[in-house]
Formats: C-alpha cells, structure tokens, sequence
C-alpha cells in the first residue's frame, strides 16, 4: 500500500511521538554524552579552608573507553555474496562483492567517512545511524559531467561539435563514468538526533532527524524561505532554526520551523529503494524491549566505578595540596572577647594566616593523611572492577615482563573476543542490511538503467569492474557481511595452528581463512603457484641466460670470454650461474637456449663487452615484421 506524500503536521507529529515514547532513552543519552565529553559530577567533601578550591579530577577513563570500542572494531565490514550453481554466476558474485567491498569507502573518502563515527555512537549510546540514497545530482553537478553538443573532448582536445550524434554523447559519457563513483549518498547521523518507528525485528519503518541550525545557516541554505527573516533587523542571525529530516520506505522530506514558518523546505521525493534508507547500527544490546534498556552504551557497565575512582583521585590530590599549607598558632594572654562562641566550636583555617587562641585554651592539629589501608585496598578493588569491563590486551602485552607465556595474554585476548560477540553478531547484522541498502541504491530508477563501474586495485594495477541493473535485480537476499575484531594477532602462533590444520588435510583455503584470518585466501594461494612457477627448473634456467646476457657474461661466439677468465670466474658466481655456465661450455642445449648460448629465435648481441660496435650478423630479425612493413620501433 502507497504511503501518503509527507507534510509538515505529519513530520512533526512522527518526531513529538517518538521522542515522547523515547524520554528515557533521551535522558541516558544525555548522560553518557556528558561522560564522554568529561563534564560528570565527580563527588568530594568541600575542606573548610579558606583559599582553596578543589579542583575535581576527570581520568578520561570515558574517552579510552569510547576509543578502545572503536579501536576493536576498526576494521572494515567485508560483503560478501553467496554465488549461485556455474562460473557465470561465481563471475557476476564476483562483481557484486568488488562493488559492495569498493563503493563504500571510496565514498566516505570523496565524501565525508561514516564507519568510526557509527562506532563512536555504538560507543556512547549503544546505536548508530547512516544514511543511504542515490543522488543523481553527484553525477549531473559535477563540473566535468559530459553534455551533449558542448565541452572538450579530453581525448583529442578538440571541441565537441553542437551537433553531436546520440552515439557519440553515450560513448563519451560511458568513458566519464568509468572514473566518476556510482552516484550513491552514505552518510553518517548522529545517533542522539534520530527518532525512528522500528519493527518487532529492528526494521527501520520510518524516521525523523531533529537538528537546530542559525538563522544565517537557514538563508543561505533556503533563500527563498528564510533570506527576508535574516535580513529583517530585528532579528538576530544566531537565533536556532529547528530542521527536520524525514524518510520511510517510499518518500524523502526535510521540514523547517521559525516562528510562524512551519513548512517543508525540499519537495518530497520518492527514492525508490523500497526499504527506510536509514540502517540501524547495533552493538551490546540486550533482550529488553524499551529503547533505553535495550541500546547498552560501553559506558553504562563502568559509570559507577569509573566516577568512584575519579573521586579518590580528586581526594588524594586535594590532601597533597593541603598537606604543605603551614599554619601558625598563637596564644593571647587575655581573656577571649565576650561572644565568642565557647570552646571554639567553629573555627576557620586560613592558612598561612594566623589561627588566635585565647589564654586557657588550647588547639592541636593533627596532620592530613596521605593514604589509609582501606583507601588503597578501595582503590585496588576498583582498578580491578574497571579492567574486567575494559580489559586493554595491548596495553598488558607492552608492559609485562618478557618471561610472561605468550597464551596468558592470548587467552585474554579470546576472552575478550568471546565477551564481544554479541557486539560483533549485531555490528555483523547491521553492516548486512547496509550492503543490502547499497545494493538496492544503485537499481533505483534515480539512476536509470545505467552500467555502473568501479575500480578495485589488484598487484596488476587498477581494475575496473563493470556492473548493470540486470546483473543486481534479485540478488539482495543474497548478501552477507562480517565484522571482525581488530585484536593483536600472534603471527606465530597463527602460523603454527595453519601448519598443523595442512598438516591433518583440513584445505588449505580454510586454514588461511579460519585460522591465518586472511580475507581473501584465493589470492594468496594464487600468488604462491605463481612463484612456484616462475622459480621451477626451466624458467628459471632461462632468466639466468637472459640476466647472464644482459650483464654480458655470455658473448657471441666471435666475442667469447676466453676460458681461462670464466673458470677463474666461475667460483664467485651463484650456483645457478656456475651450472648454466657449465652447460654452456659443454655444449648442452638448454631449454629455450641453442647451443651457442643464444636464445632460439633470438638476434646475436652486436656490442663487444668494451662498448665497441661489431658488424651487424645475419640471423632472425628481433620483430617478426607485420603485413605491409616492419614494425616501427
């Protein structure tokens, strides 16, 4: 069923209703982002001194938390695409994933990164968000766009004729693709300004983003909405203009209000994904229902340990600071002044300033102290309290002893990995449904029914991968995608089990894969019968001529090294070389190689080792000629 076209009543009713239903939620956020921007209460008794103020200490145990969850999750998602039955379709399997594992971050580097800010608000507030849609206007906005009739054509930098054929506008503008990315958005939003209607399984249904901007902001982005309120003198340009961005599965909106203006500033759009292009990035969560008990931020396990270790932290250096203070002591001989209160049961310490004690009175002041057994046992309590929830593996590895067994550190490492799982599973859940979301960007109607290109880097250079609308249609369901820890590995330790795994048959692909955690195992087993090739007996044999005449060892029969200089030699060379020699000098063809030491089919060298010219010989020209003429060199 059609969804009706968004207004702004119905924007503004979907944002007040969730963010209504979301007040807990809200009032969390609020307080994990000021743990994170370090501006929490640290609790401390006030000292009765006059002069000092206490100056709470703030560890920054938030921002290593929110940085270790990032640091652990660094690592890109990998898509991957389950393949049908044949080599077409392992071929177009192929193509989907280049495209999935290559669009993404070339996008975030022309455009603005969106991975480590969804860990970040993973982090913070137990979620994350990001935007995907097609935008046609990256390809048609762009200053080198081909258009039909008009420019330079970059080839022959001639000016394209006005009357250029169909033909050649597409040929032109098919050759601009290949270096231009698939027009495709993905963009990151704040997690803490998203309000979403979501489904029983944590489908996106529809959702607003709330954000304030200047009134200056709003003029120059919506002229004709805004322009005649900034200008208006009584009007200050720094006042907040509230904006809302709207999606659901059908329509695109973005809403503005001010004052009386309360309307939509972009024309609903229909971007014909099918889904809510916003996707839900989960991380720990739990089984609860309610938002704010479902969305477990790291910081929420370690909030209470981390504010008590900050408080004896800020104790411990307010009695180091005091410590020093000196404070004289007087005696008065006279009697006290009349209303005085008696005994002295309020006294104000003003150090260095003198403290007047009155004839038959007496005042002791007992020294601060440092540190008590229970404060240090509190405090190792805590230490401990906050390593179970936040175990630094790297930083145990730097600062233990040499003698520390490899596996005690790896075991923490495998615990960790085990604690994170069920952050790994959802960030894994999620990255699928954005690789889902990519896939579905580009077959919108935005994009017409264009070939799409990307390139992806291999050790041959750049290779461009070539992809139609036909090739994506029904292939969404088929898309997977992996999110793996970024944990120290102990290459050893991995090179071992590999061997073992060989060693009992388990594949060789698997043991990479599983146990060497290399991606793409396929390649490294190509690369590795490439060298097995490239070094076997007759190839080898024939780059040691080759390299020999190069270097002039080997002559022409007319130049020959007399034999006593090549026995003499011989020695020094590397074994390959003294073999090849040998053969040579017994007249043992080699492969490739006749028995003068020339290569079939090869020119005799025409320069003596002293740099001087010889006759040109008879024999194969070096280039077979082509029909109609030889080769121009």
């Amino acid at each position: 069923m059609p969804l009706p076209k968004p207004d702004f009543p119905a924007i503004k009713k979907v944002y007040e209703d969730v963010k209504n239903e979301w007040t807990e939620l809200g009032d969390q956020d609020e307080e994990m982002l000021a743990l994170h921007e370090m501006r929490y209460h640290v609790p401390y008794h006030e000292p009765n001194v006059e002069g000092y103020e206490v100056k709470p200490i703030r560890s920054g145990w938030t921002k290593r938390a929110v940085k270790a969850f990032k640091s652990y999750f660094a690592d890109k998602p990998v898509f991957r695409h389950k393949a049908g039955i044949g080599a077409t379709q392992h071929r177009q399997s192929e193509r989907i994933e280049a495209m999935l594992n290559v669009l993404p971050w070339a996008v975030a580097a022309a455009f603005g990164s969106f991975w480590p800010e969804i860990l970040e608000d993973c982090g913070k507030f137990g979620r994350g968000w990001t935007e995907v849609l097609p935008k046609r206007a990256r390809w048609v906005e762009a200053s080198d766009y081909p258009r039909k009739g008009k420019g330079i054509d970059p080839e022959t930098g001639q000016e394209i004729p006005k009357n250029e054929s169909s033909e050649d506008y597409k040929k032109r503008r098919e050759s601009w693709k290949k270096t231009a990315l698939p027009a495709v958005a993905i963009r990151h939003l704040p997690a803490a300004g998203v309000y979403a209607e979501i489904t029983e399984n944590y489908r996106v249904l529809k959702a607003v983003r709330y954000v304030e901007i200047s009134l200056a902001e709003a003029a120059e982005k919506w002229p004709e909405k805004f322009e005649e309120r900034y200008n208006d003198p009584t009007n200050d340009g720094t006042e907040k203009v509230s904006c809302y961005e709207y999606v659901d599965r059908e329509w695109v909106a973005q809403a503005a209000e001010y004052d009386d203006i309360q309307e939509l500033v972009q024309k609903p759009w229909r971007h014909d994904m099918g889904i809510c292009p916003w996707v839900l990035f989960e991380a720990l969560t739990t089984s609860a229902t309610e938002p704010h008990k479902r969305w477990e931020p790291v910081l929420l396990e370690i909030k209470d340990v981390g504010i008590e270790m900050d408080a004896q932290l800020t104790r411990q250096a307010m009695i180091t600071h005091l410590w020093p203070f000196p404070q004289p002591v007087i005696e008065d001989p006279d009697n006290p002044p009349e209303g005085l209160e008696k005994g002295y049961e309020h006294l104000a310490l003003k150090p260095p300033q003198a403290l007047v004690l009155y004839k038959g009175k007496t005042f002791k002041i007992e020294n601060f102290q440092l540190g008590q057994a229970d404060t240090e046992q509190l405090w190792d309590k805590l230490e401990r309290a906050k390593e179970r929830a936040l175990p630094d593996v790297g930083a145990e590895i730097a600062e233990g002893s040499s003698g520390t067994p490899a596996w005690t550190w790896r075991l923490r490492g495998q615990m960790l990995e085990r604690d994170m799982k069920c952050a790994t599973d959802n960030l894994s859940l999620s990255a699928k449904r954005l690789g889902q979301a990519i896939l579905l960007a580009l077959q919108s109607k935005w994009l017409g029914n264009e070939t799409l290109y990307i390139g992806k880097e291999t050790k041959e250079g750049t290779q461009t991968i070539q992809l139609s609308q036909d090739d994506m249609k029904g292939q969404v369901d088929r898309i997977e995608a992996s999110v793996k820890p970024s944990k120290l590995v102990d290459r050893n330790a991995n090179l071992g089990a590999m061997k073992m795994a060989i060693d009992m048959g388990l594949g060789k692909r698997w043991a990479l894969e599983e146990l060497g955690e290399y991606e793409n195992p396929q390649e490294i087993l190509d690369e590795a019968l490439l060298e097995e090739i490239e070094y076997s007996d007759p190839i080898k044999q024939r780059l040691v001529i080759d390299v020999m005449e190069r270097a002039d060892l080997i002559e022409e029969r007319e130049a020959r090294v007399p034999p006593g200089d090549i026995a003499a030699m011989t020695p020094f060379l590397p074994v390959g070389f003294q073999q090849a020699i040998r053969n040579i000098q017994g007249g043992i063809a080699m492969p490739g190689v006749g028995r003068g030491g020339v290569p079939m089919g090869a020119h005799p060298n025409t320069m003596t080792r002293t740099g001087v010219g010889t006759a040109q010989q008879g024999g194969p020209k070096p280039w077979a000629e082509e029909p109609g003429g030889a080769t121009e060199v």
